[in-house]
């Protein structure tokens, strides 16, 4: 059963890259968007293609496991990890 949904999701990761050219992955350490990004890679893996560009978006109350997760799993994936932040508005928010 759990092979017929991962057979089913690199089906649709597929159409995905076939219907556009370019394409970035958000990315934000939990559970859902790490398996996506395990289907992507996996699709990958297997056609010959590189991992597209993945986005993490640090909104500035990111736990530290989060952020070494992250970290690891990048260098592990060798994925281009493009972290965004709004420091203007970071730089006026007290620290909860």
């Amino acid at each position: 059963m759990i092979e017929e949904k991962i057979f089913k999701s690199l089906d649709i990761i597929k159409t995905a890259f076939e219907m556009f050219n370019r394409m970035a992955i958000l990315w934000t350490g939990g559970k859902d968007s790490t398996l996506m990004l395990w289907l992507i890679k996996k699709y990958c893996e297997e056609n010959g293609r590189s991992i597209p560009k993945v986005v993490f978006i640090n909104e500035g109350d990111v736990f530290e496991e989060i952020i070494e997760f992250i970290n690891r799993i990048k260098n592990e994936w060798s994925l281009e990890l493009i972290e965004i932040k709004n420091e203007e508005i970071l730089n006026k928010v007290r620290k909860i």
